[in-house]
């Protein structure tokens, strides 16, 4: 095996080992802030529980990477943690009409944090399991949440739309009858719910960014528009890079973080990781760009993976900052990969090599052996490394998988996207 598939492995190792089981159902139990509490704050307890269902935090993701990671290593351990992780998402991924509320509840549409990732997942996974079985439940989950067919209030990526609308499409290319129809409910939604601001289509507070701001939902309604070939799609696409495009900041080369606080001389902030700033930003054009075939996507997608890869130049130097998908290092390795891809070239692929093998070395599988078990990948939460694909482990591994193999899909965009 290749290094980073060694890597990959070693992680799956860990996580097909730290399982928790409760008949064919396998959680992993980690500690986390509860909710309202401040994580950096001087009374933080954390609290040690299991994973929910979802994909972003739960079961459904870990269940994903180490299926995927099962495929290639054809390991029975990864093979039957992979199953035990689907099953328990599937058991408390409740469909509509059955007892109890379905994950996420107001934002089931959601592929990262409600059921519909949940039932992308179980189809998935099935497949690369070969698990027949198992394929036919997520898709009857997913046929499940299209009957019932309500949109969520929400329509970023990470809670609605953004992240429904793809996954839909995808779903609806599996067979899945009227989640098309559905995808574009979702997206006169979104339109409906947008406001006009510079120019542009704004959404959440006016955050910029992928995972709560326009670039998201933009990328979403480009992925739609190619379906549906409506107009309306299209522009409320374009209105919303031109939203994000009137805050570029040129002497950072990158979006304002508008959740923070302006600098003194009026200018903002900018983060550069998936969820706010370059990274995720980039990522949206780079899917878009295919779709709208407008040359200013070109350039921001292009100016996005300059920055990226400087912010990844100075990760390689320290090699100690957050190593996980949401927050840190290995999303804003992803996203690079993806925009390089989309704008050609190796710059992408080879920053992201770069700081992956020198935190490999630092905080790898043998470094671990070596120096013991304090010796871990960095991560912002508290008493050890969370398994879950966004905050943990399972995000850390599927990096090492698309370092190894440029043909696999990533996570940081949602299926379809």
């Amino acid at each position: 095996m290749s290094r980073f598939l060694d890597e990959a492995s070693a992680l799956a190792d860990r996580l097909a080992e730290s399982a928790t089981w409760d008949g064919a159902c396998a959680t992993w139990l980690a500690r986390a802030i509860p909710p309202g509490e401040d994580p950096e704050g001087p009374e933080a307890h954390p609290e040690l529980v299991g994973l929910d269902a979802t994909v972003y935090r739960g079961t459904a993701g870990v269940a994903l990477v180490l299926a995927r990671v099962a495929a290639r290593t054809g390991e029975r351990a990864h093979r039957r943690a992979a199953r035990g992780a689907m099953e328990h998402a599937l058991r408390h991924a409740r469909g509509p009409g059955s007892e109890g509320e379905p994950v996420g509840a107001e934002w089931r549409l959601s592929f990262l944090m409600g059921s519909l990732g949940v039932a992308w997942a179980g189809h998935e996974v099935g497949l690369l399991l070969d698990d027949a079985a198992l394929s036919r439940r997520g898709l009857r989950l997913a046929a499940a949440l299209v009957r019932d067919g309500a949109p969520g209030p929400e329509v970023d990526v990470m809670f609605g739309a953004g992240s429904g609308i793809p996954t839909l499409l995808d779903l609806g290319a599996r067979g899945v009858r009227g989640a098309p129809e559905l995808a574009a409910r979702l997206g006169d939604a979104a339109l409906a719910a947008g406001r006009s601001e510079r120019g542009g289509l704004a959404w959440r507070d006016g955050l910029t960014g992928y995972s709560h701001g326009a670039a998201g939902v933009g990328s979403a309604l480009a992925a739609l528009a190619a379906r549906t070939d409506a107009e309306r799609h299209r522009a409320g696409a374009r209105a919303a890079f031109a939203y994000e495009r009137a805050l570029f900041q040129p002497r950072d080369a990158n979006w304002p973080d508008l959740k923070a606080k302006p600098r003194a001389d009026g200018s903002w902030p900018c983060e550069a990781n998936w969820c706010h700033g370059a990274p995720g930003i980039g990522l949206s054009r780079a899917l878009a760009l295919p779709r709208l075939k407008d040359p200013a996507l070109l350039d921001e997608a292009r100016v996005a993976l300059a920055t990226t890869v400087a912010r990844l130049r100075d990760d390689a130097q320290e090699p100690g900052r957050d190593f996980t998908l949401c927050h840190g290092v290995a999303g804003r390795a992803a996203c690079a990969l993806r925009i390089g891809h989309a704008v050609g070239g190796d710059a992408g692929r080879s920053a992201a090599r770069e700081v992956v093998g020198a935190a490999v070395e630092a905080f790898g599988a043998r470094a671990r052996q070596r120096w013991g078990e304090a010796t871990d990948w960095p991560n912002p939460l508290p008493a050890g490394l969370h398994p879950s694909l966004f905050l943990g482990a399972a995000g850390i591994a599927h990096l090492f998988l698309e370092l190894d193999d440029p043909r696999l899909p990533g996570v940081v965009a949602p299926p379809g996207a």
